[in-house]
């Protein structure tokens, strides 16, 4: 468990703080993330470890952010494309942030494709979720819904991208070098980064 207490709120860097919606199917992990957000300013009361109870409560509380709790297995996908799938336009387009366990290339793409806004590997910096959560509220990014795609425009401009984020593109990042389906290959968060903000 990460020390909770010296970090600052999103709210000081500038992000209305206010309700987020907690998934994960395990009880400890769903607390473990509530107190994640709790840490950096949320309302982190509603927590649901179904599909349906994430709807039903989304629909009841209209969450500010959606975060779910990922063990690398094909839950997070699942859920991730259930709520981009929603007729509810309001809760389909809310900022989804993934918490997850080391992730291969493969894996990342998923995420980024499926409509994912914020992911972000364990150990988790709470520096660097504050970050993250300051940027999603600064960068105004445009929701598409496509046949082949529904989420936040993945496409971004160099002085757009987060802090510390400098390759958008997967040449320049060499990203089609990196051992998608090795056993066992994971990503430190800054490759993650990497592949997660290039344009495929």
């Amino acid at each position: 468990m990460p020390d909770l207490l010296p970090a600052a709120t999103v709210a000081d860097a500038g992000f209305p703080a206010d309700l987020a919606l907690v998934f994960a199917k395990d009880e400890p992990d769903r607390n473990f993330l509530a107190q994640l957000l709790r840490a950096v300013g949320f309302d982190a009361t509603f927590k649901a470890d179904t599909v349906q109870q994430l709807c039903d409560l989304g629909r009841q509380s209209q969450p500010d952010l959606i975060a779910i709790f990922s063990k690398g297995d094909d839950v997070a996908p699942q859920v991730v494309r259930h709520m981009r799938a929603l007729p509810d336009a309001r809760l389909r387009s809310r900022p989804i942030l993934v918490v997850c366990a080391p992730l291969g290339v493969t894996e990342v793409r998923r995420a980024r494709d499926d409509g994912v806004d914020i992911l972000l590997c364990r150990p988790v910096s709470l520096n660097l979720l504050r970050e993250r959560l300051a940027w999603r509220h600064r960068v105004a990014r445009r929701f598409i819904i496509s046949p082949g795609y529904v989420g936040p425009d993945r496409r971004h401009a160099v002085d757009s991208l987060p802090i510390g984020v400098t390759c958008r593109r997967g040449a320049a990042a060499g990203i089609d070098s990196l051992p998608a389906d090795a056993p066992g290959s994971v990503l430190s968060q800054a490759t993650v980064d990497s592949v997660f903000f290039s344009e495929g």
